[in-house]
């Protein structure tokens, strides 16, 4: 048996352990394999998946890290690494390193889902929207991706999309405790957004905010209460800013390079194959588009709304 054999079977076995739950083995296993064969790119995969199921993530990070380096095009591993970087709290390299794993990797419900809460974590959240609905698209049962989604929507001060993602997390899994959660505080900041201000020291009548009427009440907010409303403006006005930027972002990023690419497979003539990711890759770009449209549009008709208030 040549060296190589040895170091596959030693990887099989410590594959094995993984199952099994057994990382402890399955660490000296695949370390072995890699002291007989260095580059052995599934040995130093496998150590990553048992170092991060052991919880050693950095370690994780590190094998994860030579396997990528070792064979770039393997797009499985750098979506897991992306994950092992969200652990870490490494948002930024997690987003980095995912979307090349995307690119390798077009399917992966798991590698748009861990880009979502990269992506989260570093305060674009429309993008965020988008990498969970993308996840979503590909695995419409990923009860997670559903909660995920609510959760930046409700951050967002979406309560209504909050709450629908929120009902379709528990539709794909009965139970699950952290969206029944989430989705009574979505469901109380309903309540309480329908008791919400009006703007310049005027309360608006409850029952005329119901039936879409904006009535003023004869008294003064307090200067607590007129804080919060310009707390209120100043956050729409906040998320307004975010979704333009995220807006020309996009416009001028991944639509255009979708663009360029599409533009050139069909000018140089490329086979179908590629003409068809070309598009592919179009169709992300336009959803990515669309979905921060829809935000931009929310954030100006929620301004609207307001001066709307301040002169009934």
């Amino acid at each position: 048996m040549n060296q190589k054999s040895r170091s596959e079977s030693v990887c099989e076995s410590g594959q094995k352990c993984v199952r099994e739950r057994d990382f402890a083995k399955a660490i000296e296993l695949f370390s072995r394999a890699l002291a007989e064969e260095d580059g052995n790119v599934e040995a130093h995969e496998g150590l990553a998946t048992a170092f991060f199921l052991s919880g050693e993530f950095e370690k994780s990070r590190d094998e994860f890290d030579r396997a990528t380096k070792l064979d770039p095009e393997r797009g499985r591993a750098l979506i897991n690494m992306g994950a092992v970087c969200n652990r870490l709290g490494d948002h930024k390299t997690a987003a980095s390193v995912l979307r090349r794993g995307l690119q390798k990797e077009k399917n992966s419900s798991q590698g748009y889902y861990n880009l979502g809460i990269a992506q989260k974590a570093l305060n674009q959240l429309t993008m965020a929207i988008s990498a969970y609905r993308e996840a979503i698209r590909i695995d419409p049962q990923m009860a997670e991706a559903h909660q995920n989604l609510g959760n930046t929507y409700l951050e967002m001060g979406n309560q209504r999309q909050a709450i629908q993602s929120f009902k379709k997390a528990l539709e794909a899994r009965p139970g699950f405790d952290r969206a029944e959660r989430a989705l009574r505080t979505a469901e109380q900041a309903m309540q309480k957004a329908k008791q919400a201000f009006g703007p310049f020291g005027r309360l608006v009548d409850e029952r005329a905010l119901a039936s879409g009427k904006a009535v003023a009440r004869n008294r003064e907010l307090t200067p607590q209460e007129r804080f919060g409303d310009r707390q209120y403006i100043r956050k729409c006005c906040t998320d307004t800013r975010e979704a333009a930027t995220q807006w020309q972002e996009i416009l001028d990023g991944p639509l255009m390079s979708s663009l360029r690419e599409l533009d050139r497979v069909i000018v140089q003539s490329e086979g179908s194959l590629a003409v068809s990711s070309a598009f592919q890759e179009l169709g992300k770009s336009v959803r990515a588009l669309t979905t921060t449209r829809q935000q931009l549009v929310e954030c100006i008709r929620l301004l609207k709304r307001h001066d709307d208030k301040m002169k009934a």
